[in-house]
């Protein structure tokens, strides 16, 4: 389920999605814009790692399972 997630809306809105969070409450919690993170959606490459940890504390199991395939596949690639 988490694979399919990650396939239809990428790494960091599966993360989000997961969470049950909306684009302006994960921004609120992590201190940006909402632009930032829509941008950060559409090309998670600019992710900052303090801007990953912030994510990570924030989403839920099935996020920082998600989080942590991107780290993953981002080592392994």
């Amino acid at each position: 389920m988490i694979e399919e997630g990650i396939k239809k809306y990428g790494y960091l809105a599966a993360a989000r999605k997961s969470s049950l969070m909306r684009q302006g409450e994960l921004a609120r919690k992590i201190g940006c814009g909402v632009s930032h993170i829509v941008d950060l959606e559409k090309e998670p490459g600019k992710i900052t790692l303090e801007e990953l940890g912030k994510v990570y504390q924030v989403v839920g199991t099935d996020g920082k399972v998600v989080l942590e395939k991107l780290v993953s596949d981002f080592f392994v690639a």
